[in-house]
């Protein structure tokens, strides 16, 4: 499994955050054995002291959801459709009003 391949970088490189996949949150309120990688994935981001962000999130259900699973960030539709790095500015002092 290609992803099982990239668990020893956690160790050999300086990684300070996991991302979790789209392909576990498109299915997460529906699908318990997504919840459990997720929950996996969250429990071991924790243990390593490090930033946790699940891509991918486009409903209610799924962002409340990985909040109280202990998620600490998400990106995805939900949010906000994706923008140019020069419309950044625009987006975040839109978002603070």
């Amino acid at each position: 499994m290609e992803e099982s391949r990239r668990l020893p970088h956690l160790k050999r490189f300086p990684v300070d955050h996991i991302k979790i996949d789209w392909s576990f949150v498109r299915d997460l309120e529906h699908d318990p054995d997504d919840e459990a990688i997720i929950t996996a994935v969250i429990g071991l981001g924790r243990s390593l002291n490090l930033q946790i962000t699940a891509e991918g999130v486009e409903t209610t259900g799924q962002a409340q959801r990985l909040r109280e699973m202990g998620c600490q960030y998400a990106q995805g539709y939900y949010f906000a459709q994706p923008v140019t790095g020069f419309n950044v500015p625009e987006l975040i002092s839109r978002r603070q009003k």
